[in-house]
């Protein structure tokens, strides 16, 4: 309350006039009070909630490749490029494969990104929301495969890992306010057999990095 039982020597006028002007004070002055009172708990309640409804969408990943290549791999002969997410296949026993993965769609990667007129710079794929995210990264089942064929069968291919991508955007600012972050990541190509069977990508690994 903001009255104060101060005594005036008022008349009566002054006193009910007095009245009104103080209750006409006091009511925005206590419910300022009031949701100062409330302030804290309701931020970090509405905070709480635009956080969650962020975890809840979905995020789009785009992959494209820059012009540094390692040495020993002629620049233009990786395109056309192939960009798939994939998962491990822990199901699937194939004793003659260093690795089996299964995925649903391949992007077509045929020139370096920022190339004018080009028929396709980039991938994109849709990547579930981060709390469901987070939990596929850690248990390291996810990848983004990049995969270049050659003649006779013999290719190209490097992976990376979707939990190192997690751990580098957890560290990223702009992703967790909603906004675009970009990475560079380096990739290593590999020699190797590959086979494709009913959207699953069976890998023989042959000899060195290039």
């Amino acid at each position: 309350m903001c009255r104060e039982d101060s005594r005036l020597h008022l008349s009566a006028e002054e006193e009910i006039a007095a009245e009104e002007s103080l209750s006409i004070y006091c009511k925005p002055v206590e419910l300022y009070n009031i949701l100062q009172r409330r302030a804290p708990l309701f931020l970090q309640r509405c905070l709480r909630y635009k956080i969650q409804a962020k975890h809840k969408m979905r995020i789009q990943m785009s992959v494209s490749i820059s012009r540094i290549v390692n040495e020993g791999v002629l620049s233009q002969s990786l395109f056309p490029l192939y960009i798939l997410l994939a998962r491990v296949v822990s199901d699937v026993a194939v004793a003659e494969y260093s690795a089996v993965y299964r995925f649903r769609r391949a992007c077509i990667l045929t020139s370096f990104t920022g190339i004018e007129g080009s028929n396709q710079a980039q991938a994109n794929f849709v990547l579930p929301e981060i709390n469901k995210l987070a939990m596929e990264a850690k248990s390291g089942s996810l990848a983004i495969l990049l995969v270049s064929f050659a003649n006779g069968g013999c290719c190209l291919w490097g992976r990376i890992p979707l939990e190192s991508l997690y751990l580098s955007w957890e560290k990223a600012p702009n992703l967790s306010l909603g906004q675009r972050a970009e990475l560079i990541l380096p990739v290593d190509m590999h020699s190797c057999l590959l086979k494709v069977w009913h959207q699953i990508l069976l890998v023989i690994y042959i000899s060195k990095e290039f």
